[in-house]
């Protein structure tokens, strides 16, 4: 109870707050969580590197953006949900799943919560009328079990394109195959110099499709090569190309 009611007054702040600065000092060690089944529990691990200490809050939610601490829905335990890290310190998070059933043939997505609220201000910073703000970082938490077929970073090879053309415009069928999800930067169609691009990119479900809509200048009456860039396992970023076929 005591940790809603601390919780509850950490995202009021962070309601009503605002600030000249535009960065957070803590940083998540990763831009995404695999947690795999098998184990107990993973671990994430938070850096101040900022020159001034930071209380965050952590949470989970299963997709819902505007889902507080108190409201979001997600079967994992944090530990600890709330800390202060001073600046050049760490903080090791614990995520541990409750056991609730959860599908075991695709990979489940929930999404890592941090929000991060500066100290209070000193009488001098007050005087000076500072105003603060209060920072949230949300990243991809991939629910892995055990035995799915293939492994993660071949998934983006797998995944089978079908290009359309709709008058002026084309459409890029994107159909995913394996039990992960794949997420694409960008997908781009090149022809004899000409080149369509979808830069906002997006993610594909397991089992599932999605759309892109790569727009260019020159358009082609057909496209020859499609390229594209996701996101691996480690954050990093992949390349990719596939021959369409005429």
């Amino acid at each position: 109870m005591q940790s809603n009611k601390i919780g509850s007054a950490l995202i009021a702040f962070a309601l009503s707050a605002t600030s000249f600065s535009s960065t957070a000092s803590v940083v998540i060690s990763g831009t995404r969580v695999i947690y795999t089944l098998a184990e107990k529990e993973q671990t994430v691990r938070l850096s101040n590197d900022g020159k001034q200490s930071a209380l965050v809050q952590i949470w989970l939610d299963d997709g819902d953006i505007k889902a507080d601490p108190n409201t979001a829905k997600a079967p994992f335990l944090v530990s600890p949900p709330i800390s202060r890290i001073d600046p050049g310190k760490g903080q090791s998070i614990r995520l541990i799943h409750t056991g609730e059933p959860v599908p075991q043939d695709v990979e489940s997505i929930y999404y890592f919560n941090l929000l991060e609220v500066p100290p209070k201000p000193n009488a001098e910073q007050e005087a000076g009328q500072l105003l603060q703000f209060a920072f949230r970082t949300r990243i991809k938490l991939f629910l892995r079990p055990p035995g799915l077929e293939g492994e993660a970073d071949e998934a983006a090879a797998k995944v089978t394109w079908k290009v359309e053309r709709h008058d002026d415009t084309w459409e890029v069928i994107a159909s995913n195959p394996t039990p992960y999800h794949v997420t694409f930067l960008n997908v781009d169609l090149k022809s004899a110099g000409a080149i369509a691009t979808d830069a906002a990119g997006g993610m594909i479900n397991p089992r599932g499709m999605t759309t892109f809509k790569p727009k260019g200048a020159n358009s082609p009456a057909s496209w020859t090569t499609l390229e594209y860039r996701f996101v691996n396992d480690h954050g990093g970023v992949t390349t990719g190309q596939v021959t369409l076929q005429k």
